[in-house]
């Protein structure tokens, strides 16, 4: 059964945006009476039926809501990657296994400095769609370090710690953590600078293991790990 994400909800009416409408209208052919699955991108979800359409925009009727599903509790910040396409991969896959919020940033030795919001948001509505979730994760705008570490978020550093081992493994990290927000570097790592001034934030020091992530896996590696741990 086909998924969309509503613009409007009123009573037990959806109204689809003007492209969610002409994907299900133009692309899969749906005709009135045609079930599908409506979400709110909220955590909320119903089965519906089509009824028709204005031209640009389909009317849903609402005919019973979805089970409810454990919201995400999990945010990452992340430094986006050179090759964009490495980002909305992660963006995908971290939408998949389950993450409340994305945040992305510029540090000292980061590549790219420029992020196009819209297509991370177009990447995590297909991926909440396809992975049958409720939850849509809010993508904030590109911010400066500085700007992550004064988030109101129970806040995590990934580090690979050339000469200095991290304080403790991930894994250890979110047990029992409340609000958990962690930060992955840039390609080149964070600098001995930015985790002097994570630690004077309290900012707890993680590893991810003894290899060597690539930023975008330590992003999909993360939201696995909690989402294990969470669910123990």
């Amino acid at each position: 059964m086909h998924w969309f994400v509503a613009q409007h909800i009123q009573d037990s009416q959806a109204l689809l945006s003007e492209s969610e409408s002409h994907h299900a209208l133009k692309v899969l052919r749906l005709k009135s009476g045609t079930p599908i699955v409506v979400i709110d991108g909220l955590g909320n979800g119903w089965h519906a039926e089509i009824v028709g359409s204005n031209g640009k925009q389909l009317a849903c009727s609402l005919v019973s809501p979805l089970p409810t599903q454990k919201p995400p509790k999990l945010s990452i910040a992340l430094a986006p990657t050179k090759q964009i396409d490495r980002t909305e991969w992660f963006a995908e896959k971290a939408t998949e296994i389950g993450v409340d919020q994305l945040y992305f940033f510029t540090s000292k030795n980061s590549e790219r400095k420029q992020l196009r919001i819209d297509r991370i948001e177009k990447v995590v509505t297909a991926a909440a769609k396809q992975s049958q979730r409720t939850f849509i994760p809010k993508v904030h705008g590109l911010i400066s370090f500085e700007e992550v570490l004064q988030l109101s978020h129970n806040k995590l550093l990934a580090w690979c710690g050339e000469n200095e081992r991290p304080e403790q493994h991930v894994k250890d990290a979110f047990v029992n953590i409340k609000n958990p927000l962690i930060i992955i570097g840039p390609e080149g790592d964070f600098s001995t600078e930015e985790v002097r001034m994570a630690k004077k934030q309290n900012c707890q020091i993680v590893g991810l293991g003894d290899a060597r992530l690539r930023t975008e896996t330590a992003g999909v590696f993360a939201a696995a790990a909690y989402q294990l741990i969470s669910n123990l």
